[in-house]
């Protein structure tokens, strides 16, 4: 071999071991990139996974706090009668709560739920009306409430009073009804339960008062006189006891008149009075005077609640028609006055009548009866349907108490 075939050969030989090298840095370089991304594929994926997981194990949101529960207001209902429970739910951050109003005793023992697991909504005024027929008593109300699985931590409880149910009901109204519109004499009749309500027939005709706006004056007085002295019990007990004529025009005057009179009529919601040109020429309806004579202690200030319910239970013995003697023989209490024309031929009367948790009142009117005795039959014929008794000839021939 020639030294340039060998010098030639060398040279190639050189240059092929170069390329050699350089592919394989080559090679090496693209293995190294490869790596690298995978790697960085691998580490991106892992920091993914990891979120995925971190994520996956973070607490969901907090719920809404727990709710709190208020009853609004203290309650007192006959058993039976129609009755509204107020009451709200606060839980911030919800809109609805699952909510169970309870009736309890006052050792906590449940007697009703008149809601129970129902969705209402939160943060308002709720209510729930409806009838509670309980024996009376004490007892209380109070809501429950759940928000998003936690339970109210606090539920402030009003008073609930139950009384006797309403007396009388409305079949036995429906009776008196009946049976007073077969009697002449035009007449009218209210009676006011404990409920609120007031049942009857023309019971906002206009009739004259007579005596019975005597009640009226005497409540128009006590309520304007803070003490009172020998002098003024005197003249009222001959005013109510004995419907004196002379001690009510002295009491008319003190009160102010008519005006005295109007007064008290706008003051306790009576709709239909009117004063006339004295306490005798009053005119009043029989809705008025039942709801008055149910209410009316209300009116009178707490010193003188006793004196006016002697004076009005009080009244002399040969004045004890009508009302008074249905109700007194079967063991009622009754407050009432009446009145009635110089002829007996007109005859009003009102009262008020209690026995044990029974509480009523009753207006009855008539106007031109044919005489003084079917004018008492009248009164006391009605009050007696009302009591379950049965008017006839005999009942209705016992005129007094």
């Amino acid at each position: 071999m020639s030294v340039a075939e060998r010098f030639s050969y060398r040279r190639s030989d050189h240059h092929e071991r170069r390329r050699r090298r350089r592919r394989t840095a080559r090679w090496a370089m693209a293995s190294l990139l490869l790596a690298a991304v995978v790697a960085a594929v691998a580490f991106a994926y892992g920091l993914s996974g990891d979120e995925a997981e971190r994520t996956g194990a973070r607490p969901a949101p907090s719920a809404s706090a727990a709710p709190v529960t208020t009853a609004l207001e203290d309650v007192k209902t006959p058993s039976g009668a129609p009755v509204t429970l107020r009451f709200r739910v606060d839980a911030a951050g919800a809109a609805t709560a699952v909510v169970t109003l309870v009736v309890a005793k006052p050792d906590g023992t449940t007697v009703r739920k008149p809601l129970e697991n129902v969705a209402r909504r939160t943060n308002a005024v709720l209510a729930w009306t409806g009838t509670l027929r309980l024996k009376p008593g004490q007892y209380r109300y109070y809501a429950r409430a759940t928000v998003g699985g936690r339970a109210q931590k606090v539920a402030v409880p009003a008073s609930l009073v139950v009384t006797a149910p309403v007396f009388p009901d409305k079949g036995a109204i429906d009776e008196a009804v009946a049976w007073i519109k077969g009697r002449s004499g035009a007449p009218g009749l209210a009676v006011a339960t404990a409920d609120g309500e007031v049942r009857g027939m023309n019971m906002d005709r206009q009739y004259a008062s007579y005596s019975l706006s005597k009640a009226m004056i005497l409540v128009a007085y006590l309520r304007e006189h803070a003490a009172l002295d020998a002098a003024a019990r005197g003249t009222l007990t001959r005013m109510i006891e004995h419907s004196d004529n002379a001690a009510a025009d002295a009491m008319y005057a003190e009160v102010g008149g008519a005006s005295g009179l109007v007064d008290l009529a706008k003051t306790v919601g009576m709709k239909r009075f009117s004063s006339g040109a004295g306490w005798i020429s009053a005119r009043v309806t029989p809705a008025d005077q039942a709801r008055f004579f149910l209410t009316m202690e209300k009116y009178i200030p707490a010193k003188h609640r006793a004196f006016a319910r002697e004076l009005l239970s009080g009244v002399i013995a040969r004045q004890r028609w009508g009302i008074v003697a249905a109700a007194g023989p079967l063991g009622w209490k009754v407050y009432f006055k009446g009145g009635w024309s110089g002829g007996n031929v007109d005859m009003v009367q009102a009262a008020r009548l209690e026995k044990g948790d029974a509480v009523f009142a009753v207006a009855v009117m008539s106007e031109g009866n044919p005489n003084w005795t079917y004018g008492f039959g009248t009164l006391k014929g009605v009050t007696g349907v009302l009591l379950g008794q049965e008017p006839t000839g005999a009942y209705l021939a016992e005129v007094l108490e």
